[in-house]
């Protein structure tokens, strides 16, 4: 498995804006992002900005990694000022747009295109909470 928990890596100087395309955009919007395509990006994203963590918080029946990603501009939750925003998508695995949606966002934030969001809010996403519906192309899960 490619997905790595959040950890120190970050990206490598000169790293520019297209290698950092969403799954869906490096296929110029032909076919949707597989799971293992999103675990890959996830790890591209947090890589490349301090601003996002990621962390597996539990595993389908089929043993699919579901995975939530932090969005903070400090340590996520400290602030107890901020309001903490939880967005999440593809429950019903045959609806695949949500998913492509959070991870086109995500890559706006790795680029520091959000980060007056991040002065009063701390993001949590679940771009995949049904990756067993999404693999099949179905609404139910597993």
């Amino acid at each position: 498995m490619l997905f790595v928990v959040s950890g120190a890596m970050r990206p490598s100087v000169g790293q520019s804006r297209s290698d950092l395309l969403a799954p869906i955009e490096k296929s110029q919007f032909a076919r949707v992002s597989s799971h293992q395509d999103l675990l890959n990006y996830l790890d591209v994203l947090r890589n490349h900005s301090p601003l996002i963590t990621t962390e597996v918080v539990g595993s389908t029946t089929h043993g699919r990694p579901i995975p939530l990603v932090k969005v903070s501009s400090s340590t996520f939750g400290s602030d107890r000022a901020k309001l903490r925003v939880f967005l999440f998508s593809s429950q019903h695995g045959n609806e695949p747009s949500g998913k492509e949606a959070l991870l086109i966002l995500l890559k706006s934030i790795a680029l520091g295109e959000r980060t007056d969001w991040l002065k009063t809010i701390d993001l949590l996403i679940a771009p995949s909470v049904n990756p067993d519906g999404n693999e099949a192309g179905r609404r139910q899960n597993g």
